[in-house]
Protein backbone atom coordinates (compact mmCIF):
# COMPACT_ATOMS: atom_id res chain seq x y z
CA UNK A 1 0.00 0.00 0.00
CA UNK A 2 1.44 3.33 -0.75
CA UNK A 3 1.93 5.73 1.85
CA UNK A 4 -0.18 8.03 0.58
CA UNK A 5 -3.21 5.93 0.91
CA UNK A 6 -3.80 6.74 4.63
CA UNK A 7 -3.92 10.21 4.10
CA UNK A 8 -6.76 9.11 1.71
CA UNK A 9 -8.43 6.65 3.88
CA UNK A 10 -8.91 9.07 6.34
CA UNK A 11 -9.92 12.14 3.40
CA UNK A 12 -12.48 9.21 2.83
CA UNK A 13 -13.25 8.81 6.47
CA UNK A 14 -13.77 12.61 7.30
CA UNK A 15 -15.68 13.79 4.11
CA UNK A 16 -12.96 15.49 2.98
CA UNK A 17 -13.14 16.20 -0.75
CA UNK A 18 -9.44 17.56 -1.00
CA UNK A 19 -6.03 16.51 0.38
CA UNK A 20 -3.46 19.75 0.15
CA UNK A 21 0.21 19.40 0.46
CA UNK A 22 2.74 21.81 0.64
CA UNK A 23 6.06 21.15 2.40
CA UNK A 24 6.99 21.90 5.79
CA UNK A 25 3.01 21.64 6.78
CA UNK A 26 0.62 19.51 8.11
CA UNK A 27 -1.84 17.98 5.07
CA UNK A 28 -5.17 20.43 5.35
CA UNK A 29 -8.54 18.85 3.62
CA UNK A 30 -11.49 20.59 2.45
CA UNK A 31 -14.26 19.37 4.30
CA UNK A 32 -18.03 20.89 3.16
CA UNK A 33 -16.07 24.26 2.12
CA UNK A 34 -13.59 24.19 4.93
CA UNK A 35 -10.09 23.90 5.01
CA UNK A 36 -8.88 21.77 7.82
CA UNK A 37 -5.10 20.80 9.05
CA UNK A 38 -5.27 17.06 9.28
CA UNK A 39 -3.75 15.73 12.97
CA UNK A 40 -0.55 14.35 11.33
CA UNK A 41 2.91 15.81 10.97
CA UNK A 42 4.38 18.01 8.90
CA UNK A 43 5.52 16.78 5.63
CA UNK A 44 8.85 17.41 4.61
CA UNK A 45 10.23 18.01 1.08
CA UNK A 46 11.65 14.37 0.61
CA UNK A 47 9.01 12.98 2.53
CA UNK A 48 6.10 14.56 0.05
CA UNK A 49 8.42 14.18 -3.01
CA UNK A 50 8.43 10.21 -2.32
CA UNK A 51 4.78 10.21 -1.27
CA UNK A 52 4.23 11.57 -4.70
CA UNK A 53 6.45 9.44 -6.62
CA UNK A 54 5.24 6.43 -5.17
CA UNK A 55 1.95 6.64 -6.95
CA UNK A 56 2.85 8.74 -10.24
CA UNK A 57 2.83 6.42 -13.44
CA UNK A 58 6.97 6.57 -14.71
CA UNK A 59 5.70 8.99 -17.94
CA UNK A 60 4.71 11.25 -15.37
CA UNK A 61 7.89 11.41 -12.82
CA UNK A 62 9.98 13.29 -14.95
CA UNK A 63 7.18 16.07 -15.39
CA UNK A 64 7.25 15.79 -11.58
CA UNK A 65 10.98 16.30 -11.11
CA UNK A 66 10.79 19.36 -13.02
CA UNK A 67 7.79 21.22 -11.22
CA UNK A 68 10.18 20.57 -7.99
CA UNK A 69 13.49 21.98 -9.36
CA UNK A 70 11.00 25.34 -10.88
CA UNK A 71 9.36 25.87 -7.48
CA UNK A 72 12.83 25.80 -5.87
CA UNK A 73 14.04 28.31 -8.43
CA UNK A 74 11.53 30.31 -7.38
CA UNK A 75 11.90 30.65 -3.90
Amino acid sequence: MAKIDALFKLMNEQGASDLHLISGSQPIFRIHGDMERVDHKSLENDELKDMLYEIAPENKKKYLKKQVILILLMR
